[in-house]
């Protein structure tokens, strides 16, 4: 998925703020080819991280980077 095309950014935001609202998670993960950043919606953060990088990283139990 590459967030830069305004489709593919409002799907996957708008699903992804949909299942934390539903699962009760404020800080949400997009895994991507090749973009990283960090959007602030409402109360959300969503993480982007490419997948390389999201591979190599080791995650506590609340989804934090360690």
């Amino acid at each position: 998925m590459t967030l830069s095309l305004e489709e593919s950014y409002e799907r996957e935001v708008s699903a992804l703020i949909k299942a934390g609202k539903n699962l009760g998670c404020r800080n949400l993960t997009i895994v991507t080819l090749d973009e990283e950043g960090e959007i602030k919606v409402g109360s959300f953060v969503v993480n982007i991280i490419p997948l390389w990088k999201f591979l190599l990283t080791r995650w506590d139990s609340t989804g934090k980077a360690l």
